[in-house]
């Protein structure tokens, strides 16, 4: 069987298909991508679409660039999003380079995907830019942390599976 390139996406990223997965904060949707983007070496732009209650309905790779830009057209982003039935949906995506600053292209870009998604009505909640331990939050214009996720030891992965019901 295969696989649509969305549903794809949303099995790869671990979000839940069920909607109990809400996205109200900067913090949350860092939580949720920052493992994803962590360590990759160049620009990638993830979307997180939402229903109306926030809750996310999956992850899609809008676009890929290179190491120090990526080119992300409104019409990609929003025809998965309307595909799909979305409200509204978190843009994130990576600057390898460590530093979670927006250049001047990011508030450009902030300012077309949200005039975009006003005229398809599809609301730009957030946008964010990770790096491998921060983020910058263009709705709340500051920096915040998020925690890479902590790598398990082999004998604590043995531990797991000596427990588990499952082969």
């Amino acid at each position: 069987m295969r696989l649509p390139k969305f549903e794809l996406c949303r099995v790869a990223s671990g979000v839940t298909t069920d909607g109990r997965r809400s996205v109200r904060l900067p913090g949350d949707a860092a939580a949720m991508l920052g493992p994803i983007l962590c360590g990759a070496e160049a620009e990638l732009a993830l979307a997180i679409l939402l229903d109306g209650r926030h809750r996310a309905l999956g992850v899609v790779e809008v676009a890929r660039g290179a190491a120090n830009v990526v080119h992300l057209e409104p019409r990609e982003l929003y025809r998965t999003a309307i595909h799909v039935g979305a409200v509204a949906l978190v843009l994130v995506h990576n600057h390898p380079s460590g530093d979670a600053l927006p250049s001047t292209d990011d508030v450009a870009l902030t300012n077309r995907i949200r005039a975009a998604g006003d005229v398809v009505g599809v609301a730009l909640v957030e946008h964010l830019i990770l790096t491998d331990c921060e983020f910058f939050s263009f709705s709340t214009s500051r920096r915040g942390r998020w925690a890479p996720p902590r790598r398990r030891s082999a004998r604590w992965k043995s531990r797991l599976r000596a427990r588990s019901p499952f082969p």
